[in-house]
């Protein structure tokens, strides 16, 4: 559990090349709480494109729906290999998702805040900003089996409304990639009384 919620933070994957992505734990136009009025995730909700033939399956559980100054909400992120052979999924670190951005449509956000980030070499973290060194990961997922990481929303960061989560899930079987859908979470925050 994240014990400085209110520590600032920006976040930057830089590749051996030119590829920068760039931005603040809370986006600019993200406005926070005025008050000390706890906010909720009142919903989550994980969509995919059609395609059947996937054998991977993505869910989120909510672990702790309540996010005040003091306690950050919790979500688990699972990945899931519904299919009868071994999956592996490759990423930068913090596999199976890596860094996690909740945008609205109202061009405010959030990155999701993982432990994990504290303990990877491959992770720099000072007072203002997060850099992701260039490697790729592979993670197995056996079939039947799955494989998580828990987030945390930092209150700080957020403010009541609807965002978007686009985990990028890159799998192969056997060298061929296996799996071309594309996942899209909902997001709900809003005000608790």
């Amino acid at each position: 559990m994240r014990t400085n919620p209110s520590r600032r933070l920006a976040l930057s994957l830089i590749s051996t090349g030119t590829f920068v992505l760039a931005g603040c734990l809370r986006g600019s136009n993200t406005d926070p709480p005025t008050s000390s009025t706890p906010l909720t995730i009142s919903e989550v909700r994980v969509t995919s494109t059609n395609n059947s033939s996937s054998p991977l399956e993505l869910s989120v559980e909510i672990l702790d729906d309540t996010i005040t100054q003091n306690t950050p909400g919790q979500l688990r992120f699972v990945l899931s290999n519904t299919g009868s052979e071994q999956i592996t999924v490759q990423s930068g670190p913090i596999p199976p998702f890596g860094p996690l951005q909740a945008n609205s449509s109202e061009n405010k956000g959030f990155y999701l805040w993982n432990d994990e980030y504290e303990n990877s070499s491959h992770v720099q973290i000072d007072d203002t900003s997060i850099s992701v060194a260039a490697v790729q990961f592979d993670m197995q997922i056996p079939a039947g089996s799955s494989r998580s990481r828990e987030y945390t929303i930092l209150y700080d960061t957020a403010s009541p409304g609807e965002y978007a989560i686009a985990p990028i899930v890159d799998a192969r079987q056997g060298g061929i990639n296996v799996d071309n859908v594309e996942y899209r979470v909902q997001l709900v925050l809003s005000t608790s009384l």
